[in-house]
């Protein structure tokens, strides 16, 4: 394998880039709509530029320090991709997420600075220190180390919406107030955003676990399958997605609200079903079918698919106001 592709998987490129995609579209497609341009002032994305780099900076650090604990192990139970020990030297692994995590402390720290407030600063190394309690002893407790992953990520998509509320507060409350603007709905969408996306993040972890169980993969991990049973994993799982299409359904009418776009557009259903709704049920279905590990990757693959539809849903919003 050539060095740069091991960068490439060390640094998990398509995690960073739905973390990118999930800031993005939160900072674009709810703040700047939630807030007009005229109460926030010119020049007001920068804070987010800066929390933006920091996030991506300290998440591809704690890739790389996952793939770093757990290279010993993959090694020992013959696994064939193992990056660092064969490729990359564990030293200078070490040392790249050294360096990634202190670049992102200090671009977290200048957003924080943005917008005046020292509790923003401490959400980054807090961050870091999560990361790095995951891989080396939440990742393998059950169902903990999901459960943080999911905050971390739900956190991500926050961020924009805590970024802009602190800056309003700090900055320009007196024009904001004069406005006569309320930052309920942007709050309500931020979190909702953030809230199903993390519960997104929850199932994409227990159908992968649910996988690796029925490839006989990582069964040292304290998982649903491996504590509980391979059925009751799937109905776990199944719960989650059920409560996931749930949210989703819910969010789809708060969205609607937030953007005055009528439920009844044919591109906003068309858009719905397609993409998130028979997806999630495909993924239901597929996981109920059997113990076979192909159902398990096609319900996996149909969740990863109403995933990234839920992701760009403010987007298709925004363009049918």
């Amino acid at each position: 394998m050539k060095r740069w592709m091991a960068y490439v998987r060390l640094l998990r490129f398509r995690e960073l880039i739905r973390l990118a995609l999930l800031m993005v579209v939160s900072q674009w497609c709810i703040v700047e709509v939630g807030i007009p341009q005229e109460a926030r002032g010119m020049g007001t994305e920068v804070h987010f530029y800066f929390a933006f780099v920091a996030t991506l900076l300290i998440g591809a650090a704690g890739f790389a320090f996952n793939d770093y604990c757990d290279a010993k192990r993959d090694a020992s139970e013959g696994e064939k991709m193992v990056i660092v020990g064969r490729v990359l030297v564990r030293r200078s692994v070490l040392l790249l997420h050294v360096v990634l995590t202190t670049l992102g402390v200090i671009s977290g720290a200048v957003a924080a600075r943005l917008v005046n407030n020292l509790w923003l600063f401490l959400l980054f190394p807090m961050a870091a220190g999560l990361l790095w309690y995951y891989s080396t002893l939440y990742r393998r407790q059950f169902v903990v180390g999901n459960l943080l992953k999911s905050l971390m990520v739900s956190g991500c998509g926050m961020l924009p919406v805590l970024f802009e509320v602190f800056y309003l507060e700090e900055m320009e409350w007196r024009r904001f107030a004069l406005a006569e603007i309320s930052i309920t709905p942007l709050v309500e969408a931020g979190v909702g955003y953030a809230l199903i996306v993390g519960v997104a993040t929850f199932g994409e972890q227990l159908l992968t676990d649910v996988l690796n169980f029925a490839r006989n993969t990582h069964c040292e991990k304290d998982t649903l399958a491996f504590r509980y049973g391979i059925f009751t994993a799937k109905m776990v799982t199944g719960g989650v997605i059920v409560a996931y299409f749930l949210g989703v359904t819910f969010f789809f009418v708060l969205l609607a609200k937030f953007y005055s776009v009528a439920l009844a557009s044919w591109g906003i259903v068309s858009y719905g079903v397609a993409l998130m709704a028979v997806p999630i049920f495909g993924s239901l279905m597929a996981l109920l079918a059997g113990q076979r590990v192909e159902h398990f990757k096609v319900a996996r693959m149909l969740f990863a698919v109403g995933q990234y539809g839920l992701l760009l849903l403010p987007v298709v919003m925004l363009f049918a106001r």
